[in-house]
C-alpha cells in the first residue's frame, strides 16, 4: 500500500464511521420519540449515542493505528531482494541488466550495469539503527572509479568495494584475517570489515588500489 493510498483509505473510514453514528443517532431519537408520542411505556435500551460514538471513536484510532504499522514493517528493508528491488525501483533500466548485492551489519551496497558492461549505477545503504535491520539509501549513481578501478564507502566499521573489476580484482585479503573470493572477470560489490586490506589478482599478486588513480574512498562517518 503506497503512502498516498493511506490518506484515502483513513478518510473512507472516517466517512463511513461518520454515517453509522449519524444513522445510529436518527434511531435512538426515533426510539425516545416513539415512547413520547405514545404517552407511555418503555424505550428500547440502547446505548447513549455519546458511548456509540465513543466507541468507534476508539475503533477506528486502533484501525489507523494498525495501518500505520503495517505501512512502516512493509517499508523497511532487510533482504537482498530488498535491496535489489529498491535499487532498481528508482532506475530507469532495461530489463537485462545484471545486479551484484552485498550485505553485512550496518552496510550493503547494490550494483547493477549492462550486459557489455559499458554503464552502471550503484547504491550504498546503511542501517538506521536500532533493535530490528532497516536499511536506508546514503549514496549512489555512476563514477568514473567504479568504471576505471574501485569505489569505496566506510561506515560503522564496515568498508563498501563498489568496482567494474577491470583491474581483473581476483580476491580481497584483510588484514584481520577475512578473505573474498572474486570473479576476476565480473563487476562486484562487496561489503567488509573497515580495516587494512590487499586487492589480488589471479595470481595472489597485491594490486595497488592506493597507488590507483582513479580509485576513491568516502568516509560515511564523518
Amino acid at each position: 500500500m503506497e503512502f498516498p493510498i493511506f490518506f484515502v483509505v483513513v478518510f473512507l473510514f472516517a466517512a463511513l464511521l461518520a454515517a453509522v453514528i449519524l444513522v445510529y443517532l436518527q434511531i435512538y431519537k426515533r426510539n425516545i420519540n416513539r415512547v413520547v408520542q405514545s404517552g407511555g411505556g418503555q424505550p428500547v435500551k440502547m446505548p447513549a449515542p455519546y458511548k456509540v460514538a465513543v466507541g468507534f471513536v476508539i475503533g477506528f484510532l486502533v484501525v489507523a493505528l494498525v495501518i500505520v504499522l503495517a505501512l512502516k514493517e512493509s517499508g523497511r528493508i532487510t533482504t537482498p531482494e530488498e535491496l535489489i528491488r529498491d535499487a532498481q525501483g528508482e532506475q530507469t533500466l532495461a530489463e537485462d541488466w545484471d545486479v551484484t548485492v552485498s550485505m553485512d551489519g550496518c552496510l550493503a551496497a547494490v550494483l547493477l550495469y549492462n550486459e557489455d558492461k559499458t554503464d552502471h549505477t550503484f547504491k550504498v545503504y546503511k542501517d538506521k539503527g536500532g533493535s530490528r535491520t532497516d536499511y536506508v539509501f546514503v549514496h549512489g549513481g555512476s563514477s568514473s572509479s567504479v568504471e576505471q578501478s574501485a569505489w569505496a564507502y566506510k561506515y560503522g566499521g564496515m568498508r563498501a568495494i563498489i568496482s567494474m573489476n577491470t583491474m581483473g580484482i581476483a580476491g580481497i585479503s584483510c588484514h584481520d584475517g577475512a578473505e573474498y573470493t572474486i570473479d576476476p572477470n565480473a563487476p562486484f560489490a562487496l561489503v567488509i570489515p573497515d580495516g587494512n586490506f590487499d586487492a589480488l589478482d589471479t595470481d595472489g599478486e597485491q594490486i595497488d588500489l592506493d597507488g590507483e588513480w582513479w580509485f576513491e574512498e568516502v568516509d560515511g562517518n564523518k
